[in-house]
């Protein structure tokens, strides 16, 4: 029964948010352009801050720059000249002292309309101290028959949608939902010491009590860290079954041949080192066991992560599949080319480089040979996800700093075949409990092991204006035998 009450909730939650009252089509499309689309959206459409009715003060002890709420006297009101403009001034009393309310932006007629002399007020804003005496300008004011102690929320601003409709509207959804609104197992939720995630939504929108009303402003209330922990739990679950998913997919296994690889290997002009040899190990245990494979290999630059992609790339090659190498800039998908061309000679390889620069005759062969299985590894940009790019028997694909490809663009090269491993390549350091958050679908290889004999490369910062000074420098190293590059923000290939 309790099972069937969640359902009914999570079901309602769902509704588009027009349909909540108050709302209506119009002022949806106001929410809808601040990603409110639902009723849960808006159920997590958080306060910002809020103003405390609890607290009732003396005008004896207020002080300057405090927020203070008065229950006063209504004496006088007049219109007096401030700096050669008009300003309404009325004067209220305790049984403690006299303030002064003072109103730029008014309307005369009303205020004599709702101030009535000896009724009692309750007055609300920031204290100021003027020629002596304490004032406050553009109170919240109503009459004590209306005042109710209470905490009242304060959201972000949306445009044609005023605070006070905002919060009817939320008390209208918050009477639709009950305690069944529960998802966490007891055990979680007791052993977080979490309060019901309907009570923690309830207390963020209308506090009951001031006592946590600093940890409220803050967001840094147990409240506020019960839905915190439901948005990582409920994004860890997605990712675990996700995983799930990827490790139910069943694949031939490659097999290591080693032909292609060995002669590979001996022809590098330097050994591998440790570090490197351990991430293949791991990569090749993926790929033998029939299982599809997503890993991240993670590693300084210059650590050696291309080679162990290029050495993948064969692995899989060997067993008559095909690969496909992204990279984020058409510059890196060029060096990456032309370093695998310049370390592959006499191997049994076809490979091509695919940009949004190779010219048209060239990218047609290369995308007719793509296609019926005459290029084994295409390395390229953006353009290898493009709708006519198609593969005979796509095996691998191997992203290079993924975090400057969209999800998108990288499921869309995954699509590109059947059950495609994939070898995912970052420099930036990522901590353990990021590294599981965001790559959470990933098994996570480190290279901290630079090669040996590695001289240290030379970073330097310059403004535009040092133009002359670092062409100056890049000269001087060039002449000396070495080599330099600079990098140059863009906003977009050109």
């Amino acid at each position: 029964m309790k099972e069937n009450k969640f359902l009914s909730i999570f079901n309602y939650l769902k509704t588009d948010i027009q349909y909540l009252k108050g709302i209506g089509p119009k002022r949806a499309t106001y929410l809808k352009s601040r990603k409110i689309y639902t009723f849960y959206d808006f159920l997590n459409f958080l306060p910002i801050n809020y103003l405390d009715y609890t607290k009732i003060h003396k005008i004896k002890d207020v002080k300057k720059g405090e927020n203070v709420n008065l229950i006063v006297k209504f004496e006088e009101l007049k219109e007096i000249s401030y700096l050669k403009r008009k300003v309404a001034q009325a004067i209220f009393f305790d049984n403690t002292g006299e303030i002064v309310v003072k109103w730029f932006n008014y309307h005369l007629p009303y205020l004599r309309r709702i101030l009535k002399k000896g009724r009692e007020y309750f007055i609300s804003g920031k204290l100021n101290i003027f020629a002596f005496y304490k004032e406050i300008i553009h109170p919240h004011i109503q009459q004590i028959d209306n005042f109710k102690r209470e905490i009242i929320p304060i959201y972000p601003e949306i445009k044609n949608f005023p605070q006070k409709s905002i919060r009817n509207s939320m008390q209208i959804l918050l009477k639709e939902i009950s305690e069944d609104f529960e998802y966490l197992p007891e055990k979680i939720i007791k052993s977080e010491n979490f309060p019901s995630v309907y009570k923690a939504y309830k207390e963020i929108h209308f506090p009951t009590s001031n006592d946590k009303l600093f940890e409220l402003i803050n967001f840094t209330s147990n409240y506020h860290k019960r839905l915190i922990f439901d948005e990582f739990f409920f994004l860890m679950l997605a990712v675990a079954i996700e995983k799930r998913k990827k490790e139910i997919l069943k694949v031939p296994p490659i097999e290591y041949k080693g032909e292609i690889v060995e002669k590979f290997i001996k022809n590098l002009p330097f050994n591998l080192t440790n570090a490197q040899r351990k991430v293949l190990r791991e990569i090749y245990k993926d790929l033998k066991s029939g299982k599809v494979m997503n890993r991240l290999i993670q590693g300084d630059v210059g650590c050696g992560k291309t080679l162990v992609a290029f050495i993948t790339a064969l692995m899989v090659i060997e067993n008559k599949m095909q690969v496909a190498f992204m990279a984020p800039t058409e510059i890196l998908a060029e060096q990456h080319y032309l370093n695998f061309k310049s370390i592959a000679k006499d191997i049994p390889v076809t490979f091509a480089l695919l940009t949004g620069s190779t010219p048209k005759k060239q990218k047609v062969l290369i995308l007719n040979d793509l296609e019926n299985g005459k290029i084994d590894f295409i390395i390229g940009t953006h353009a290898l996800i493009e709708e006519n790019v198609k593969f005979k028997n796509l095996g691998l694909n191997i992203v290079d700093e993924q975090h400057k490809f969209g999800v998108k663009q990288r499921l869309s090269l995954k699509q590109k075949g059947e059950k495609v491993h994939t070898l995912i390549m970052t420099a930036t350091p990522i901590p353990r409990t990021l590294t599981l958050t965001i790559y959470g679908d990933l098994d996570v290889s480190i290279i901290d092991e630079m090669p040996p004999n590695r001289k240290p490369v030379k970073t330097y910062w310059f403004y535009e204006r040092d133009y002359q000074k670092y062409i100056s420098l890049i000269k001087d190293e060039l002449n000396k035998g070495r080599q330099a590059y600079f990098i140059y923000p863009l906003i977009e290939e050109r």
